[in-house]
């Protein structure tokens, strides 16, 4: 059974404010952070940059899939990518995009899991890890990470994109294992993302 931590709430008031904080008009002019815009432990970055555009520090996507930005840490800092808004995108894409790139970087730690808890192996889009056993829709994102590193043996989280087919919603997660060598594992976030969407009025 999945050990409870403080939930994760974003409400709809603080989605509209992030998804603000991704429109140029707000976002600080170039520095040699590369135009980043901080805040305490955050960093939010326009998909305009480098970190952003290119595959940035993101695995390739599996073909059909778009990403949505994501989170990954830099030196210490956490990054949260914003979804680029110059691609389609469906109605709830970028609150849950933000929303992910938060819940994945700003973990608690607690998330205590084991092997009954993780359903699915994760190494295809197809076979993504479903978590069991979650009391509260917003822990998914936390918990199936817990669940990855629980598959690969120790290996730790390096960064994870929110990726979509138009069908529902998978976080590609990348692991850092002992040899060094990453490991891409996909889990299903599709709890997460309903509730958010359901609180944002569907």
């Amino acid at each position: 059974m999945v050990k409870r931590r403080a939930p994760f709430a974003l409400g709809a008031a603080g989605i509209v404010l992030l998804a603000a904080c991704t429109q140029p008009a707000v976002l600080k002019p170039a520095t040699p952070d590369n135009g980043a815009q901080t805040a305490p432990g955050v960093t939010m970055v326009s998909p305009r940059i480098p970190e952003a555009t290119g595959g940035g520090p993101f695995p390739a996507l599996p073909a059909g899939y778009r990403g949505l930005g994501g989170a990954f840490q830099d030196q210490g800092r956490l990054v949260v990518v914003a979804p680029d808004m110059k691609q389609p995108m469906q109605k709830h894409d970028l609150d849950v995009g933000l929303a992910h790139g938060i819940a994945a970087g700003h973990r608690s730690g607690k998330a205590a899991v084991s092997a009954a808890d993780c359903q699915g192996v994760g190494d295809m889009p197809g076979s993504p890890i479903v978590v069991q056993g979650l009391t509260d829709p917003s822990d998914e994102v936390e918990v199936g990470i817990a669940c990855a590193e629980l598959r690969g043996h120790g290996a730790h989280w390096l960064m994870a994109q929110l990726i979509t087919n138009g069908d529902g919603y998978l976080s590609q997660v990348t692991l850092q294992g002992d040899a060094g060598t990453p490991i891409v594992v996909y889990i299903d976030v599709n709890r997460f993302a309903n509730q958010l969407i359901d609180e944002l009025g569907g």
